[in-house]
């Protein structure tokens, strides 16, 4: 990585967040940022017009009537963190699901569509796959009769894995059309990878998709482990020549781990209290507190009991049993439980300084003998406590009731309980969990989400039309960002900065500060090239399927990937009354290449006689093009030993030499709508929990 350079910058040019990338991702991390610390300055740079990156709605009119198009992604399967976004949009109204009736065809070369249904009977009947090896395949899966990809030492191809391990049938005719309709690209492709990170069947375990969250866990664990190594300050302290009677382990010892080693949790200072006794054979056992290796063996033993469960079972105990020596009854056992519940269920932590603090300012006061009598006495004071509010609740009770008999004929009960906060909360679960797993889109097309986020930010900080040309560290922990705007040149500055595009683009923009053996790697990642194509029919002239979602093609030569029958799915955007059949074609992709240089009346041909061997055509119809959208490299082909190779690259951004500096996008975390959503929140949390600053 080059040196720092020391720039002049003015105070107004340095942002909090620079994001590098206008899409989705940055949208929402944007949206995300702002919800945890209203007071950032973040500025997005985007070298397209609009943001969104490949969320496009266009709209067009045919005989006066309003069609919605999209020119990218239809549609996406909602997660959890979707649908809160959403919801936290104000958008769940805006929502519609796709019909479960609709029906996915798989179109066979030279043949005719087959319909694909979703579920086990209709695979059993689906005609271009063998039931001999259907059977094959049901009894492998059942009985794990097959190779996992992860005990694979070198990688292997989708091709190769499914001729190994199963038939070449269902790798023909199912897998090879759902990778040109997720990926655009072909047999080649990565086992791990795509199986990992389009279909999501298997965890991946050279990379996570869920980078930011292992992370979080990873940096914790290595706090933990520091704070646990580093105990010799508690050691030292236990060993000085203090009364033993005085010396209680959970006061003025445990604030003391608790502030310096950042807020540790009481269980890992349960563990250096047990192997300080544990290593320490001349401690007397009467000093060997409850919460030590008798803690550890309740936690150990009980499957993670929670501290809570714990209290109550030493309450209980020391209640029943009268004949212990009350010298035994440890400070956190009733006095503890006393405290939690007349205090709110209050946290170890608070309890502990109320602890310290007493101790402080009573230093006359004989610790053994005062928690002797309270400890002794409390048990009764709580039974007192019992009877009293049992008492009090039954004279409530009688009150609530007599009030509600009284009200009744006043309240509309039916209406109005539907607006109480309990059934409002159970509906809105009830909703989420109904929700969670489908296949969703907008009333207004999938921008409508991008200009919800839009309404979020400040327009001054959009950069639009503008490109990043390159960035560099600065000075003070600084990032340096020179942006280009036709023959203009301006340079920013920011705390942290996130890049948010395709790894070309990364490799270009991060050329002074990276290894060549990393710029070479981001270099040659492989993309297929997309173009996508709306256009319509008469119905007259065309014959499509009843309940046609749309299909996939089998085809190893066919220009067309897939189509999507936009009047089933999306009726809103174009009724049955205008007399038109609306399809959405992709073409190109990783088998066809060039298809991306194609003119528009090359690609009119080309999917016109690939259209005819399809569908049944009359009357020599030609297709009316609305819109044609190329994109150039546009989903990551995962070719060999892509995973090897993109955890190089994290590993390098890993170094405290990138320290603020964050690499995220579909090719490193998933292409999907919702894949984009995920980590976009996952990364927010990461940046707030270990950057101070924006804390």
């Amino acid at each position: 990585m080059s040196e720092y350079k020391k720039y002049n910058v003015p105070s107004h040019e340095i942002y909090d967040v620079i994001l590098i990338g206008g899409g989705l991702f940055n949208c929402c991390l944007y949206y995300y940022l702002k919800l945890r610390n209203s007071e950032l300055s973040i500025i997005i740079v985007e070298k397209e017009e609009n943001l969104g990156g490949y969320i496009k709605t266009y709209t067009y009119n045919i005989d006066d009537k309003r069609i919605l198009l999209e020119l990218g992604p239809n549609m996406f399967k909602l997660c959890n963190e979707s649908y809160n976004l959403i919801n936290e949009l104000n958008l769940l109204s805006s929502v519609r699901l796709l019909d479960d009736k609709l029906i996915r065809y798989i179109y066979k070369k030279h043949d005719k569509l087959y319909p694909l249904y979703l579920n086990i009977f209709s695979y059993l009947s689906f005609p271009l796959i063998n039931i001999s090896n259907k059977i094959k395949l049901l009894f492998k899966l059942i009985f794990k009769q097959y190779k996992h990809l992860n005990s694979y030492t070198n990688d292997i191809s989708v091709e190769n894995y499914m001729n190994d391990n199963f038939d070449s049938q269902h790798y023909n005719f199912l897998l090879l059309p759902f990778i040109y309709g997720s990926c655009a690209g072909n047999g080649k492709i990565s086992a791990v990878s795509f199986f990992s990170r389009n279909l999501k069947l298997f965890h991946n375990k050279v990379n996570s998709l869920y980078i930011w969250n292992e992370k979080i866990k990873s940096e914790e664990k290595n706090r933990n482990t520091k704070c646990v190594n580093n105990n010799t300050f508690i050691y030292q302290h236990m060993n000085k020549k203090k009364k033993k009677k005085n010396f209680n382990l959970f006061t003025p010892y445990y604030n003391f781990f608790y502030i310096s080693n950042k807020n540790m949790k009481m269980d890992v200072y349960l563990n250096v209290l047990y192997n300080y006794y544990s290593s320490n054979k001349k401690t007397e056992k009467k000093n060997i507190n409850l919460f030590t290796p008798y803690y550890n063996f309740f936690y150990i033993s009980n499957k993670n009991m929670k501290m809570d469960v714990y209290l109550n079972v030493l309450y209980n105990y020391y209640s029943s049993n009268k004949m212990k020596e009350k010298k035994n009854i440890n400070l956190f056992t009733p006095y503890y439980n006393f405290f939690y519940i007349s205090n709110k269920n209050m946290k170890m932590d608070v309890y502990l300084n109320v602890l310290y603090n007493y101790y402080s300012s009573n230093k006359k006061t004989e610790k053994k003998n005062l928690f002797n009598y309270i400890c002794y006495r409390i048990h009764i004071l709580l039974l007192h406590m019992k009877q009293f509010s049992i008492n009090i609740f039954r004279h409530i009770s009688i009150f609530l009731k007599c009030t509600y008999q009284f009200f009744y004929p006043f309240l509309m009960l039916p209406d109005l309980a539907k607006w109480t906060t309990s059934h409002f909360d159970d509906d809105e679960k009830k909703k989420k969990k109904n929700w969670i797993g489908k296949t969703v889109t907008f009333k207004n097309g999938l921008y409508e989400l991008i200009d919800k986020l839009k309404s979020h930010m400040n327009k001054e900080f959009i950069y639009t039309n503008h490109e990043v040309d390159f960035i560099e560290k600065a000075y003070n922990n600084l990032w340096m960002c020179n942006i280009k705007r036709e023959n203009q040149n301006k340079t920013i500055y920011g705390k942290n900065i996130v890049l948010a595009v395709n790894s070309k683009i990364c490799s270009n923009i991060m050329r002074n500060i990276l290894p060549l053996n990393i710029k070479d790697i981001l270099l040659n990642f492989q993309y297929s090239s997309i173009i996508s194509i709306s256009l319509y029919f008469k119905k007259n002239d065309i014959n499509i399927p009843k309940n046609f979602f749309g299909f996939l093609s089998s085809d190893k030569c066919a220009h067309i990937l897939g189509c999507f029958h936009i009047n089933n799915m999306f009726k809103e955007r174009c009724h049955d009354d205008n007399n038109k059949v609306l399809l959405t074609l992709y073409m190109g992709g990783s088998n066809h290449p060039n298809d991306i240089t194609l003119d528009e009346y090359e690609i009119k041909e080309i999917i016109s006689n690939d259209l005819k061997n399809i569908f049944d055509i009359y009357n020599d119809a030609q297709p009316n093009i609305l819109k044609i959208h190329k994109w150039k490299d546009a989903i990551p082909f995962y070719s060999y030993n892509y995973e090897k190779l993109l955890k190089k690259v994290m590993e390098e951004l890993n170094k405290s030499s990138y320290k603020n500096l964050y690499l995220d996008s579909g090719w490193i975390t998933g292409t999907s709508i919702s894949d984009r959503i995920r980590s976009a929140q996952d990364l927010c949390e990461y940046i707030f929990s270990r950057t101070t600053l924006l804390s």
